[in-house]
């Protein structure tokens, strides 16, 4: 799976029911990026094979108890900015 906004949430879904799940880099699948013909199909043959070679980079995927975490202080920040934004009586 290439990494997306969704990796964590699909990732969760997917990890009971298969082995090992592993995410790649999309920066780093340089040869997907240059290529000139492009579709899912391609891609996901190119993915097929830097995986069946070990060649594919992978992107760290934290625990789900740290994601949620980091979650959580950009919430806190961004109420703490609206009320910083709201003019005063």
């Amino acid at each position: 799976m290439e990494a997306t906004i969704f990796t964590g949430w699909i990732y969760d879904h997917l990890l009971p029911h298969a082995e090992q799940v592993k995410v790649a880099h999309p920066l780093m699948l340089r040869a997907i990026a240059a290529a000139k013909k492009k579709n899912d199909q391609i891609d996901a043959s190119k993915i097929a094979d830097c995986l069946r070679c070990d060649f594919l980079p992978e992107c760290h995927m934290a625990s789900t108890q740290i994601r949620d975490r980091s979650d959580k202080p950009s919430v806190i920040a961004g109420s703490a900015v609206r009320k910083r934004a709201q003019p005063t009586k």
